[in-house]
Formats: structure tokens, C-alpha cells, sequence
């Protein structure tokens, strides 16, 4: 086989896997249609919507999995989703107090901007972990039977040696 067929076939292969990534990903994260429905589409020819070969649901997961490897997840990482999502609540918290403000200046209140503005404090405080208490004191008490028996055996041990050492004090 020369090297000029044997990179063409490499070339189809590469182009049939292409096509089979982006069918699984687009079938599946767009368009929401589960592994169950894909595994019968698979089997269909190319035009009538399938990839023209059986695949089972490791190969759908490995598909997809390899889709969003090579172009990334479209949210962004941790991070830059905080990031967007701080941009967001700010845009909503200035349109908010701006409301307020025109508002304030008729003489009036926006409840409706007031609402929203303490959603938005609420949705903050939450994404950055504010929400939460900050000290909590707890003193948990169980006393199980095991507990009683051996307060008592101590309690009885004290008070003999309690009598015993005032037995002694008289002798």
C-alpha cells in the first residue's frame, strides 16, 4: 500500500470519527435526545440522520466525552463561570438601584426593584458562601444506658471511699 492511500484512508477515518463526535454531541447536549433513542438512530444511513453503523452506549459516552475534550465545556471552567455569574448579579443589582434611585426621586418606592435588589444580595452572598452562619455552638448531650451505669458505679465507688477514709479518720 503506498503512503499516499494509506494517509487517505487515515484521512477518512479521521473524517468519519469527526462526524460521529459531532453527531453523538449535537444529538445528546443540544438537542437532549437520550442515549436510549440515539442507540436506534445510530443505525440509520448517513442522510437518514444516523452515522450508517451500530454503536452501544460506552461508544455514545466516549463520543461525547471526546466532543467536549476537544472543544472545551461551553460554560468555562469554575472560575470563569463565577466570574460571568458576578457580572450578571452586578448588571442586575446597578439596573436595580437605579430604579430605586428614580423612584426615591418621585417620591415613591419601586417594591419591585427592592425585591430584586435583595434577591440579587441573597444570590451573592450564596455564590461566595456569605449566606451561611457564621458560628455555630453545639453541645450535643447522649446518655445511653452503658453512661448511667458507669456514672453510677463511680458515684458508688466515691462514696466508698468517702465512708472507708472517714472509718479510718475515727479509728
Amino acid at each position: 500500500m503506498t503512503s499516499e492511500r494509506q494517509a487517505l484512508i487515515l484521512a477518512k477515518i479521521a473524517e468519519e470519527q469527526a462526524f460521529e463526535r459531532e453527531w453523538a454531541y449535537d444529538l445528546h447536549v443540544h438537542q437532549g435526545i437520550p442515549f436510549a433513542v440515539m442507540l436506534g438512530m445510530a443505525m440509520r444511513p448517513r442522510d437518514a440522520g444516523g452515522v450508517g453503523r451500530m454503536l452501544s452506549w460506552p461508544d455514545l459516552r466516549r463520543l461525547i466525552d471526546e466532543q467536549r475534550a476537544i472543544q472545551g465545556t461551553p460554560f468555562g471552567d469554575r472560575e470563569t463561570r463565577i466570574e460571568r455569574r458576578q457580572m450578571e448579579i452586578d448588571e442586575l443589582a446597578r439596573a436595580a438601584k437605579m430604579s430605586l434611585a428614580r423612584a426615591g426621586e418621585a417620591g415613591a418606592l419601586d417594591v419591585h426593584a427592592a425585591k430584586v435588589l435583595l434577591e440579587v444580595r441573597a444570590a451573592e452572598a450564596k455564590m461566595h458562601g456569605d449566606d451561611a452562619a457564621q458560628r455555630v455552638d453545639v453541645e450535643v448531650t447522649t446518655r445511653t444506658q452503658l453512661d448511667a451505669e458507669i456514672e453510677a458505679t463511680l458515684e458508688r465507688l466515691d462514696q466508698e471511699e468517702a465512708a472507708s477514709a472517714a472509718r479510718r479518720e475515727d479509728a
